[in-house]
């Protein structure tokens, strides 16, 4: 029984060694919506990479006088945009142009994600962005994998391009840790967590780097009952995040769902609004 189980836990560590970036990724290409019975249609856009690659996106456009600034969304590891630019489909009634974009392997983006590039889109959407929408405040939110992808690409593009503020909700700092984390839920895997913590790639890890960011204003958020990603891992990205920074505790709150409770829709809006003195 010894042999058998050692062999069974050898056959399945090799397994996870060879899937150990794939355990951050879930992409589809699912369309989830009708493009024609959304109440502000997005304009679609095919974001020149440097290396080449269209990066899909969509774009909402304040349907307000006033454009307030433009969000850009770095959605999280399942499924693609067009399920994710929900959390801010309320932003173009707000006052703030919307666009979120998907990484490469997810929707209609070719190829597959990895760590590295996942943050190389991030940053040329960030580019393409700042050269388009020059006057536009710039917002970034990033949410679960989107956090940590965000962040990195943020760090590497210091001197280049600053945000007017960032908003990372329910993520982490270190791909190592959240795979442990994963790793620590399940007794078929609670004994790989040594291995994940070796073989998992960190490059791309924000780390504690984000404290080189100041001055930046960062709104960290996380739920309380998060399944997915603990809330210690929002309580590390906080305690690392520049000045000046603000933490959001969603009691109760479940994986990236505080931009689903009205009272945080409008706190997140009214946040905005008051930062940037409108």
């Amino acid at each position: 029984m010894k042999t058998s189980a050692s062999v069974i836990f050898i056959i399945f560590s090799g397994f996870f060694c060879t899937s150990c970036s794939s355990v951050f990724y879930y992409p589809d290409h699912v369309q989830y919506v009708d493009v024609d019975k959304l109440p502000i249609h997005p304009e679609l856009l095919h974001i020149p990479a440097k290396d080449g690659h269209p990066i899909p996106a969509w774009y909402f456009k304040t349907n307000q006088k006033k454009r307030l600034g433009l969000i850009v969304q770095f959605h999280g590891n399942a499924q693609n945009m067009t399920s994710h630019f929900m959390f801010l489909s309320s932003a173009p009634f707000r006052g703030y142009d919307h666009l979120i974009f998907d990484y490469r392997g997810y929707g209609g983006s070719e190829g597959r994600p990895t760590p590295k590039n996942t943050v190389s889109d991030g940053m040329d959407v960030l580019r393409w962005c700042k050269e388009h929408f020059p006057k536009s405040r710039l917002i970034v939110f990033g949410q679960s994998l989107g956090g940590a992808v965000a962040m990195k690409a943020l760090i590497n593009l210091k001197g280049e391009l600053k945000p007017d503020a960032v908003v990372i909700d329910s993520s982490f700092l270190s791909y190592r840790s959240e795979a442990r984390t994963l790793l620590a839920e399940h007794w078929l895997t609670w004994l790989l967590q040594p291995i994940g913590w070796l073989v998992v790639d960190n490059s791309q890890g924000p780390g504690k780097e984000i404290s080189t960011l100041a001055p930046l204003p960062f709104l960290v958020v996380h739920g309380d009952d998060d399944h997915v990603v603990s809330f210690s891992h929002g309580e590390k990205v906080f305690r690392a995040a520049p000045e000046p920074k603000t933490f959001w505790r969603v009691s109760g709150g479940r994986h990236t769902d505080f931009m689903l409770r009205k009272e945080f829709v409008d706190r997140f809006y009214a946040y905005l609004n008051q930062l940037f003195s409108f």
